[in-house]
């Protein structure tokens, strides 16, 4: 006891260094969108592995229930740059790996595009927060339709819907602890999707037969994290993250399975909470490296999961 109490302490003045009050240098974090535009002129890269288990399910009574796991690889590259010093442009590179069972399936996943405005900026010794207002849109390049019937569940890369989200971010740097700056960031997001022609095994459900028009969910996306500055360059955070999607329904011919009994189309209520501790390495306020371990812990006809995430930031 008494040696972890002594690497609590250790921790806490900053890796035992000399403490002198520093400007933070914060890249992360992972699940958070950005809180802030960069300078004009400013390009952001930014590619990420995304590994992940889904080794289970929230059922309709919020009971986690094992399920054959599905293993996927997620590369992706974020693309940012700043027009001005209070709008700025986002976009995302990605691709899946899904694994269940024996059977492997690459595909390109669907295609967002993140237009940022600043509208307050974080003045430390100001009590007001900086203030982010984000439009993106969602393009439905991923594969959602006329799905391998053995492979339904992995061989999906996207939902098939035009998804419009707004995003309203908060953040602000508090000094409350000498040397050991606090970034917190509070976000919420809507999303608005469009409706999706199906056919067959898809996204939704499905089966031999079908076709016909899904009306998707409404999602709701509410989070926060806390980036705490041990030094300038190490940076402990914790994140948080709810997720909730509206039913969606079907209309057309339902198809069947392989029994002859009617397919299911659409999906349930869904409800999901996460956390996420990661720890950032920064090696200049523009330069850094990210490692985030994310696990759900609650939920309703959820996946289950775990994933880790190895994250590159660069900015010019």
């Amino acid at each position: 006891m008494k040696k972890f109490l002594f690497l609590c302490f250790w921790v806490s003045l900053g890796f035992g260094q000399n403490c002198e009050e520093f400007t933070p240098w914060y890249t992360g974090p992972v699940l958070a969108p950005e809180p802030t535009c960069m300078e004009a002129g400013k390009v952001q890269v930014q590619p990420y592995i995304v590994v992940k288990d889904a080794y289970g399910e929230y059922n309709n009574h919020w009971k986690n229930k094992s399920i054959s796991s599905i293993f996927s690889l997620e590369p992706v590259l974020l693309l940012r740059t700043s027009i001005t010093n209070f709008f700025d442009v986002t976009f995302w590179s990605k691709a899946i790996f899904q694994k269940q069972r024996g059977h492997g399936v690459f595909r390109y996943e669907d295609t967002p595009v993140r237009l940022g405005f600043q509208l307050t900026d974080d003045s430390k010794g100001s009590t007001f927060p900086a203030l982010r207002f984000t439009i993106s849109e969602c393009f439905p390049t991923g594969k959602y339709q006329r799905l391998s019937p053995s492979k339904a569940q992995i061989d999906s890369s996207g939902d098939g819907a035009y998804r419009t989200e707004l995003s309203v971010i908060l953040s602000k740097t508090v000094y409350w602890i000498f040397c050991h700056p606090i970034r917190w960031i509070i976000y919420l997001t809507g999303t608005i999707p469009s409706h999706v022609k199906v056919h067959g095994f898809h996204y939704y459900g499905g089966g031999y037969g079908t076709h016909g028009t899904i009306k998707p969910y409404y999602g709701v996306l509410q989070g926060a994290s806390m980036e705490y500055s041990i030094t300038q360059k190490w940076v402990f955070a914790l994140e948080y993250l709810y997720e909730y999607k509206s039913k969606s329904t079907f209309s057309g011919e339902s198809g069947h399975t392989a029994l002859g009994i009617e397919a299911t189309n659409g999906t349930k209520l869904f409800h999901r909470w996460s956390l996420g501790p990661l720890i950032e390495y920064n090696f200049t306020s523009e330069f850094g490296i990210i490692g985030e371990i994310a696990f759900s812990i609650f939920g309703k006809n959820a996946p289950s999961y775990v994933s880790g995430t190895l994250s590159l930031v660069y900015i010019w």
